[in-house]
């Protein structure tokens, strides 16, 4: 890694696997991603606005609503199967509510609309890295296909962003 923080993306057996490192202590990065009101701050793209409801325990639920610039609204929910406090965070996502268009792109993407996705697994690292934290989010998809989609979608890009303005967030809460 650099010392200039940027995502590393990379692919392997059906998973998608994003690495950032943050200058920021680990406890402070998990509860970015467990505490809804800082999810809320820096889920999303540049430009979008989040809304963010969360019980983070394992086998609670979570919903998340992204709007775009556009007003376009992406709508997800899901679980958490597993919390370990600063180290681990499982989580299923779901996002068989996103708009037709989304859908139409991911299934060109995918040349096909069989068996297209409407969930994935997230599991998210955090580990102590050169005085901050290594977080390692790996999406884990039905297989390839829907992998390739994913990141030709722009996967890594968004949450590339994402990790940005979650960057700055920890920057203004140290």
């Amino acid at each position: 890694m650099t010392d200039h923080p940027k995502i590393e993306a990379a692919k392997a057996d059906r998973q998608l696997i994003l690495k950032r490192w943050f200058a920021a202590p680990r406890a402070l990065v998990f509860r970015a991603w467990t505490d809804p009101a800082m999810m809320a701050e820096w889920w999303g793209p540049r430009g979008f606005t989040t809304t963010v409801e969360a019980d983070a325990r394992p086998g609670g639920n979570y919903a998340i609503t992204m709007q775009g610039p556009d007003g376009t609204r992406y709508p997800m929910h899901g679980q958490f199967l597993e919390i370990v406090p600063d180290e681990r965070v499982v989580m299923l996502d779901m996002f068989e509510e996103h708009p037709p268009e989304w859908f139409a792109e991911l299934i060109r993407l995918r040349g096909t609309d069989a068996d297209c996705p409407t969930q994935m697994r997230l599991i998210v690292t955090f580990a102590d890295e050169r005085g901050g934290t290594l977080l390692t989010m790996v999406a884990e998809f039905a297989s390839d296909l829907d992998r390739d989609a994913f990141a030709a979608l722009g996967m890594a890009e968004g949450m590339g962003e994402s990790f940005d303005r979650l960057d700055e967030l920890l920057a203004a809460s140290a």
